[in-house]
């Protein structure tokens, strides 16, 4: 599918395309999941070697980052579906000529519907191919921003939920609560998700890192090298809340999976103890429970009587004993 966007009065607006007759005006062409034979004519039109799926997904610097001639290549990674279980990244190519912007995408990440959607609201002011590519990028940093605040809400949430195990007992009810806590295990599943996004965020931030420093070498316009500047200072205040998350993740992971660890313990040391505690009782029922013809307690009116209290005592002791030493 191939998109074409015309400037008029300097605002973004999207064009009827036709492959074969783009418009001569057309400021950013968008190529998305094109088959093999719509990119060669969309080559021939344009005059360029645009990168196919194969090539955008190699992650040498080379491959990444080029110039042949007068247009540069560059290709990001986009965060895509993050809101879901399954979140992902995504490679985007951006071809910048003097006069045009394409970009090669197989995938279509939130940025981009919501730079779209600024453009059927008329809401971006451009005079140039080069507007357009910081003005997209722009609202690739502005949707990492958002991602990176809603994960730290969301560990925030994780975080208070986790260590409200550690008030008592675990599996013990707490009074207070008014819902039941949920298992550690889906607990855990949440935080190894926001470990996922956190990991992709930042991928993503260093290939625009990456690709915002190559732009800035080649780019001679001062209004580009200004937006770029302000973008590369946006990068770096969300590169150092990055580090913050994936310490807090992994801090979070570690207790998660420290309280499992106790919880299993607590069970297991129930069971050895209900072990211990039956298994006096359970020697003397096997004793009393042999055929011996020759058996004082046999003939004892009392002898039955005499062996269900021997068997409570011999159970009832090693309990009183655990709450002694406070084992229980």
């Amino acid at each position: 599918m191939i998109n074409a966007h015309i400037v008029r009065d300097g605002t973004l607006y999207s064009a009827v395309t036709n492959p074969e007759h783009l418009p001569p005006e057309a400021i950013w062409i968008d190529l998305y999941d094109p088959g093999r034979e719509e990119e060669e004519r969309l080559e021939q039109v344009l005059g360029l070697n645009l990168p196919t799926q194969e090539d955008m997904v190699e992650i040498e610097e080379t491959s990444r980052v080029s110039k042949t001639k007068d247009a540069l290549f560059m290709t990001v990674v986009a965060v895509c579906r993050s809101d879901s279980h399954d979140p992902t990244t995504v490679p985007i190519t951006f071809v910048l000529t003097p006069k045009r912007l394409v970009t090669v995408r197989y995938d279509t990440p939130q940025s981009f519907k919501i730079f779209k959607s600024q453009c059927d609201r008329q809401q971006v002011q451009v005079e140039s191919a080069t507007d357009v590519l910081v003005a997209m990028w722009n609202t690739m940093v502005d949707r990492l921003a958002d991602i990176i605040e809603r994960i730290g809400a969301d560990l925030d949430v994780l975080s208070r939920e986790i260590f409200r195990y550690s008030n008592g007992r675990p599996g013990q009810p707490s009074r207070k609560r008014r819902r039941p806590r949920r298992p550690l295990e889906a607990v855990l599943s949440d935080v190894g998700h926001s470990q996922d996004v956190v990991f992709r965020i930042r991928e993503s931030l260093q290939s625009l890192d990456r690709v915002f420093a190559f732009a800035r070498a080649n780019l001679r316009s001062d209004a580009a090298a200004i937006g770029l500047e302000a973008l590369e200072r946006d990068l770096r205040s969300l590169h150092d809340y990055t580090v913050d998350l994936i310490n807090k993740v992994q801090f979070m992971l570690d207790a998660t999976v420290g309280l499992i660890g106790i919880q299993q313990n607590a069970i297991i040391k129930i069971i050895s103890i209900v072990s211990v505690v039956l298994t006096p009782p359970t020697l003397v029922a096997s004793i009393y429970g042999m055929n011996f013809q020759h058996m004082p307690e046999l003939g004892w009116s009392l002898g039955y009587p005499y062996a269900l209290g021997l068997m409570a005592a011999t159970g009832i002791l090693p309990y009183l004993f655990f709450k002694w030493r406070g084992w229980l």
